[in-house]
């Protein structure tokens, strides 16, 4: 056997849970048949003081038998333990490999996570952390007391330009005129009379909730998920800003700010089906790789499947994956909404920086 080939065996022993003296004894014992312990120290590196106690040891394992015959020797017994044991361990070591193939091509679980927690202070509190980091948009609803927790919050990602839409319930006693008329609380603010679950949802991932406090259900839940947000911002679209009455809309010079692709492509029909100019900035992330993209150009075509006959209140005229196309260097984009699958982007911004009428 080479060195390189005895060094490879002793190495695979070890690995398979012998230590180095009994990997280095063990290799001996097999190149020699039988052989004095003495030998077994002379041709191995295990120091003469320890190769008594080693063979010893590889005997219990059931690797060797020693035994006496002028001196104390030793010979190896049948191979099929130690073959039957690598066997197992070679298993065990390509399980290892497909679960580390399985791990790593699995979404990163520590970047999901769902909590229930018992405190609605502790929902608000996330929810004005989140709020601070917002960088796209912020969508609200809650009652006007809540609204004075988050106030400051909302008023700095509103002149950090973040689209910022609120549903707001009085409370008695509360007044919301002078708040409303500020504008200093959103993008767009609604006024909804029914009492409001709270609902926070920033950059379509982080989602904070709370029943209302007629509810006799007292808990709260915090998401980062985007495919939770995803479900949480239908309901916030459906049951609570559609029911609610437009109080004030921030002017924005001469571009107009869109966060909801559905309404803007309602909107924008019937404009290019009169033969308008529209000219536009999205800004969004590429489906497939998930990056950050900005596409600006002219506005060549938009759908509405399913939203022919609808005046844009009801579910329907919600659903059924809205598209726009833009072009860009003279090539047409297709871009799709929330949880775009099929186009190559999906939008969550939509800047309408002209409209040329022939």
């Amino acid at each position: 056997m080479s060195a390189v080939d005895r060094d490879a065996l002793s190495a695979v022993l070890e690995d398979a849970g012998l230590s180095q003296y009994q990997a280095e004894a063990y290799v001996t014992v097999l190149e020699h048949g039988s052989a004095t312990a003495t030998d077994v120290a002379n041709d191995s590196e295990v120091p003469d003081p320890r190769i008594y106690d080693v063979l010893r040891d590889l005997e219990q394992q059931g690797y060797v038998e020693t035994y006496q015959q002028d001196s104390l020797r030793v010979r190896a017994f049948s191979p099929e333990r130690i073959r039957s044991d690598l066997r197992d361990r070679a298993t065990q070591f390509e399980s290892a490999a497909d679960e580390i193939d399985r791990r790593w091509e699995e979404p990163s679980v520590e970047s999901h996570s769902v909590n229930f927690v018992k405190r609605e202070q502790t929902v608000l509190d996330h929810a004005e952390a989140a709020i601070d980091d917002a960088e796209c948009q912020v969508m609200v609803a809650a009652s006007a007391d809540q609204i004075d927790h988050l106030d400051r919050a909302l008023g700095a990602a509103v002149d950090r330009g973040v689209y910022v839409m609120v549903v707001v319930s009085p409370t008695e006693g509360c007044c919301l005129r002078d708040r409303i008329e500020s504008g200093g609380l959103a993008s767009s603010l609604r006024v909804r009379p029914d009492p409001t679950p709270f609902l926070t949802l920033v950059d379509r991932t982080i989602t904070c909730f709370a029943p209302h406090d007629m509810s006799l259900n007292r808990f709260g839940i915090i998401v980062d998920a985007p495919s939770h947000a995803f479900i949480f911002r239908w309901f916030y679209t459906v049951a609570i800003w559609e029911t609610a009455t437009q109080a004030f809309e921030r002017a924005h010079d001469a571009v107009r700010i869109c966060v909801n692709l559905g309404r803007c492509v309602r909107e924008l029909r019937p404009i290019l089906a009169d033969g308008a100019t529209v000219r536009a900035t999205v800004h969004g992330a590429n489906t497939r790789t998930g990056e950050a993209a900005t596409l600006t150009g002219r506005i060549t075509d938009v759908t509405v499947p399913g939203a022919a006959d609808t005046d844009g209140t009801t579910p329907t005229a919600h659903g059924s994956g809205p598209t726009l196309e833009i072009e860009v260097d003279g090539d047409r984009v297709a871009v799709g909404d929330w949880g775009a699958i099929v186009e190559p982007y999906e939008a969550m911004r939509i800047e309408i920086r002209s409209i040329d009428w022939p």
